[in-house]
Protein backbone atom coordinates (compact mmCIF):
# COMPACT_ATOMS: atom_id res chain seq x y z
CA UNK A 1 0.00 0.00 0.00
CA UNK A 2 2.76 2.43 0.93
CA UNK A 3 4.64 1.54 -2.26
CA UNK A 4 1.55 2.27 -4.41
CA UNK A 5 1.03 5.56 -2.61
CA UNK A 6 4.67 6.51 -3.24
CA UNK A 7 4.30 5.60 -6.96
CA UNK A 8 1.16 7.74 -7.29
CA UNK A 9 2.82 10.65 -5.50
CA UNK A 10 5.83 10.45 -7.84
CA UNK A 11 3.50 10.30 -10.85
CA UNK A 12 1.58 13.37 -9.67
CA UNK A 13 4.80 15.32 -9.15
CA UNK A 14 6.24 14.39 -12.56
CA UNK A 15 3.02 14.90 -14.56
CA UNK A 16 2.92 18.74 -14.37
CA UNK A 17 6.51 18.94 -15.60
CA UNK A 18 5.49 17.06 -18.77
CA UNK A 19 2.96 19.68 -19.79
CA UNK A 20 4.34 22.78 -21.42
CA UNK A 21 3.04 26.28 -21.02
CA UNK A 22 2.92 28.10 -24.35
CA UNK A 23 5.44 30.92 -24.62
CA UNK A 24 4.40 34.54 -24.73
CA UNK A 25 5.03 35.68 -28.32
CA UNK A 26 4.72 39.35 -29.29
CA UNK A 27 4.75 40.23 -33.00
CA UNK A 28 4.55 43.59 -34.78
CA UNK A 29 4.54 44.40 -38.50
CA UNK A 30 5.49 47.74 -40.02
CA UNK A 31 6.04 49.14 -43.51
CA UNK A 32 9.30 50.89 -44.32
CA UNK A 33 9.73 53.79 -46.77
CA UNK A 34 10.04 51.34 -49.72
CA UNK A 35 6.68 49.77 -48.71
CA UNK A 36 8.36 46.51 -47.67
CA UNK A 37 7.17 44.76 -44.53
CA UNK A 38 9.37 44.52 -41.45
CA UNK A 39 8.14 41.92 -38.96
CA UNK A 40 9.66 41.88 -35.47
CA UNK A 41 9.01 39.43 -32.65
CA UNK A 42 9.96 38.59 -29.09
CA UNK A 43 9.39 35.36 -27.22
CA UNK A 44 9.39 34.78 -23.48
CA UNK A 45 10.98 32.50 -22.61
CA UNK A 46 13.40 32.55 -25.53
CA UNK A 47 12.85 29.78 -28.07
CA UNK A 48 14.98 27.79 -30.45
CA UNK A 49 13.92 26.75 -33.93
CA UNK A 50 12.57 28.45 -37.02
CA UNK A 51 9.75 30.83 -37.77
CA UNK A 52 7.91 30.30 -41.06
CA UNK A 53 6.00 33.19 -42.60
CA UNK A 54 2.97 32.63 -44.84
CA UNK A 55 1.13 35.42 -46.67
CA UNK A 56 -2.25 36.18 -48.18
CA UNK A 57 -4.31 39.20 -49.17
CA UNK A 58 -7.22 37.65 -47.22
CA UNK A 59 -6.71 37.55 -43.43
CA UNK A 60 -8.85 34.43 -42.97
CA UNK A 61 -7.44 32.46 -45.91
CA UNK A 62 -3.71 32.16 -45.27
CA UNK A 63 -2.56 28.81 -46.64
CA UNK A 64 0.37 27.02 -45.04
CA UNK A 65 1.65 25.30 -48.17
CA UNK A 66 4.51 27.59 -49.22
CA UNK A 67 6.22 30.03 -46.84
CA UNK A 68 7.23 33.44 -48.20
CA UNK A 69 10.07 33.66 -45.68
CA UNK A 70 12.00 31.65 -43.10
CA UNK A 71 14.15 32.85 -40.21
CA UNK A 72 15.63 31.63 -36.96
CA UNK A 73 13.43 32.55 -34.02
CA UNK A 74 16.49 34.04 -32.32
CA UNK A 75 16.84 36.59 -35.20
CA UNK A 76 13.83 38.50 -33.87
CA UNK A 77 13.13 40.19 -37.20
CA UNK A 78 12.64 39.67 -40.93
CA UNK A 79 12.07 41.96 -43.92
CA UNK A 80 9.63 40.82 -46.60
CA UNK A 81 9.68 42.47 -50.02
CA UNK A 82 6.31 43.79 -51.10
CA UNK A 83 5.88 42.83 -54.74
CA UNK A 84 2.43 44.44 -55.09
CA UNK A 85 2.12 47.71 -53.13
CA UNK A 86 -1.53 48.10 -54.21
CA UNK A 87 -2.51 45.02 -52.20
CA UNK A 88 -2.29 44.60 -48.46
CA UNK A 89 -0.70 41.44 -47.08
CA UNK A 90 -1.62 39.55 -43.93
CA UNK A 91 0.91 37.16 -42.44
CA UNK A 92 0.71 33.95 -40.46
CA UNK A 93 3.81 33.38 -38.35
CA UNK A 94 4.43 29.76 -37.34
CA UNK A 95 6.99 29.45 -34.55
CA UNK A 96 8.77 26.09 -34.24
CA UNK A 97 5.88 24.38 -36.12
CA UNK A 98 3.69 24.85 -33.02
CA UNK A 99 2.58 28.39 -32.30
CA UNK A 100 0.62 30.45 -34.83
CA UNK A 101 0.13 34.21 -34.81
CA UNK A 102 -1.51 36.41 -37.46
CA UNK A 103 -0.12 39.87 -38.06
CA UNK A 104 -0.36 42.72 -40.56
CA UNK A 105 0.80 46.28 -40.77
CA UNK A 106 -1.45 48.21 -38.41
CA UNK A 107 -0.88 51.65 -39.98
CA UNK A 108 -2.08 51.82 -43.59
CA UNK A 109 -0.63 54.53 -45.80
CA UNK A 110 -3.65 55.67 -47.79
CA UNK A 111 -3.48 58.84 -49.87
CA UNK A 112 -5.50 61.64 -48.28
CA UNK A 113 -6.37 59.79 -45.06
CA UNK A 114 -4.43 60.46 -41.89
CA UNK A 115 -3.87 57.85 -39.21
CA UNK A 116 -5.77 55.04 -40.96
CA UNK A 117 -5.32 51.96 -38.76
CA UNK A 118 -6.47 48.36 -38.63
CA UNK A 119 -7.61 47.44 -35.12
CA UNK A 120 -7.08 43.72 -35.74
CA UNK A 121 -5.04 41.68 -33.31
CA UNK A 122 -6.03 43.57 -30.17
CA UNK A 123 -7.29 41.26 -27.43
CA UNK A 124 -10.36 41.79 -25.31
CA UNK A 125 -9.62 42.13 -21.61
CA UNK A 126 -12.85 40.32 -20.75
CA UNK A 127 -12.62 37.10 -22.76
CA UNK A 128 -9.14 37.14 -24.33
CA UNK A 129 -10.50 36.94 -27.89
CA UNK A 130 -8.80 38.99 -30.58
CA UNK A 131 -10.37 41.39 -33.05
CA UNK A 132 -10.04 39.88 -36.50
CA UNK A 133 -7.62 41.53 -38.91
CA UNK A 134 -9.18 43.51 -41.75
CA UNK A 135 -12.57 43.90 -40.04
CA UNK A 136 -12.41 47.13 -38.03
CA UNK A 137 -10.53 50.32 -38.88
CA UNK A 138 -10.20 53.80 -37.46
CA UNK A 139 -8.92 57.02 -38.97
CA UNK A 140 -8.99 60.76 -38.80
CA UNK A 141 -11.60 62.65 -40.80
CA UNK A 142 -12.28 61.07 -44.20
CA UNK A 143 -15.21 63.09 -45.49
CA UNK A 144 -13.32 64.71 -48.38
CA UNK A 145 -11.13 62.03 -49.92
CA UNK A 146 -10.16 61.96 -53.58
CA UNK A 147 -11.62 59.46 -56.10
CA UNK A 148 -8.32 57.57 -56.40
CA UNK A 149 -8.41 56.97 -52.64
CA UNK A 150 -11.69 55.08 -53.07
CA UNK A 151 -9.88 52.83 -55.54
CA UNK A 152 -7.07 52.24 -53.00
CA UNK A 153 -9.63 51.28 -50.37
CA UNK A 154 -11.42 49.04 -52.87
CA UNK A 155 -8.16 47.23 -53.69
CA UNK A 156 -7.93 46.33 -50.01
CA UNK A 157 -11.61 45.33 -49.90
CA UNK A 158 -12.37 48.16 -47.48
CA UNK A 159 -15.77 49.75 -47.85
CA UNK A 160 -15.83 53.34 -46.59
CA UNK A 161 -18.62 54.29 -44.26
CA UNK A 162 -19.48 57.34 -42.26
CA UNK A 163 -21.35 57.20 -38.99
CA UNK A 164 -24.33 59.37 -38.26
CA UNK A 165 -24.19 58.99 -34.48
CA UNK A 166 -24.47 62.43 -32.88
CA UNK A 167 -21.75 63.51 -30.48
CA UNK A 168 -22.72 62.42 -26.99
CA UNK A 169 -21.11 61.67 -23.69
CA UNK A 170 -21.46 57.93 -23.11
CA UNK A 171 -20.41 58.42 -19.48
CA UNK A 172 -23.78 60.06 -18.78
CA UNK A 173 -25.52 56.79 -19.68
CA UNK A 174 -24.16 54.12 -17.29
CA UNK A 175 -24.49 50.62 -18.71
CA UNK A 176 -25.30 51.95 -22.18
CA UNK A 177 -23.73 50.14 -25.11
CA UNK A 178 -23.89 50.68 -28.85
CA UNK A 179 -25.75 47.77 -30.44
CA UNK A 180 -25.69 49.20 -33.93
CA UNK A 181 -24.43 52.31 -35.64
CA UNK A 182 -26.41 53.63 -38.59
CA UNK A 183 -24.11 54.16 -41.54
CA UNK A 184 -24.16 55.24 -45.14
CA UNK A 185 -21.81 54.42 -47.95
CA UNK A 186 -20.73 57.73 -49.48
CA UNK A 187 -20.74 57.92 -53.24
CA UNK A 188 -18.92 61.10 -54.29
CA UNK A 189 -17.69 59.51 -57.51
CA UNK A 190 -19.30 60.12 -60.88
CA UNK A 191 -21.25 57.11 -62.17
CA UNK A 192 -18.64 56.41 -64.85
CA UNK A 193 -15.92 55.87 -62.21
CA UNK A 194 -17.95 53.79 -59.74
CA UNK A 195 -18.16 50.64 -61.82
Amino acid sequence: MCKNLLNWLTFLLVLPSCTSTPPNISVVCEENSQENYIIKWETAPSMEGQVKVYASIQPNAIREDSPVALANISDGMITILNRDPLRRNYYLMVFDNKYRIKVASRNLNITGIQNFRDLGGYKSSKNGKSIRWGMLYRSAQIDSIAPNTYHELGNMDIKPLSTSVPQMNVLTFPGWTINSIPYTFPSPLPNSIQS
